[in-house]
């Protein structure tokens, strides 16, 4: 079980929304929206720009789900995760976006520090959302995570802090879909919702690693195929202010 604090940097980017507010005619009433906080974007970056969107989330372990699907308690594992995503718009329909996160695991007094898996992802403009109308913005993803954070041969006497990688080689395909409604003035809500399915490819670990073991453990390790799938909306009470939601 997780307690997940998401400090995005929302206020960077409102702030620098707020500083363009000059530049732009009063009579320009067109939405300002940061994102919600997980679903991604159902549309590709503009041909020819780069964009840089950090984000810092703080993660809290304190549990996990047994084979009944009743919590065990487990000791606090708590981690700082900055993490920097760089978009590429290579066409009007197509993008690049890499992403490499840095961790910072603290555990039982003891703590850890380093990058985990890169992740390169390839998206597709399928669809573009036509105003007053019910079509919406389509993209398609496919993205590869590479294992390059350490997985395996952990010290023992760091509590499994010095594991920052999954190991595995990972395939995802998404779509999202996206979606803005105008109700009046300069009120806005805009939809997103995400399908993820993810196929890593087995992992073959050596020593105490990100999975369990002990000193002297050879083995293989299956993750599995998985599906995911967000929910999002965002709203705004004015241009300035704008909540957000995402139920997973």
């Amino acid at each position: 079980m997780q307690l997940i604090l998401r400090l995005v940097i929302l206020a960077v980017m409102a702030f620098s929304c707020s500083a363009l507010a000059d530049t732009q005619s009063s009579d320009d009433m067109s939405p300002w929206f940061t994102g919600p906080l997980l679903a991604p974007s159902g549309t590709t970056f503009p041909k020819g720009q780069i964009g840089f969107q950090p984000y810092v989330f703080y993660t809290d372990d304190y549990g996990v789900y047994n084979h009944l699907w009743k919590r065990e308690n487990t000791r606090d594992t708590h981690t700082v995760n900055p993490e920097m995503a760089i978009f590429v718009g290579l066409t009007d329909s197509t993008e690049l976006q890499f992403t490499l996160p840095y961790f910072v695991n603290t555990r039982n007094g003891q703590s850890s520090r380093g990058f985990g898996d890169f992740g390169i992802q390839f998206g597709y403009q399928v669809l573009r959302e036509k105003a007053h109308t019910w079509i919406p913005d389509i993209k398609l993803t496919l993205a590869e995570t590479f294992p390059t954070g350490r997985f395996e041969n952990l010290s023992p006497s760091l509590n499994g802090t010095d594991a920052f990688g999954s190991g595995s080689y990972q395939t995802s395909v998404g779509l999202t879909f996206q979606k803005m409604v105008h109700f009046s003035g300069q009120h806005y809500l805009r939809g997103r919702w995400n399908f993820t399915y993810t196929m890593p490819t087995k992992v073959y670990v050596h020593g105490l690693n990100a999975y369990g073991g002990v000193a002297n453990t050879d083995g293989i390790w299956n993750l599995g195929n998985h599906f995911s799938t967000d929910l999002a909306f965002e709203y705004t009470i004015t241009r300035h202010w704008v909540p957000a939601i995402d139920f997973l």
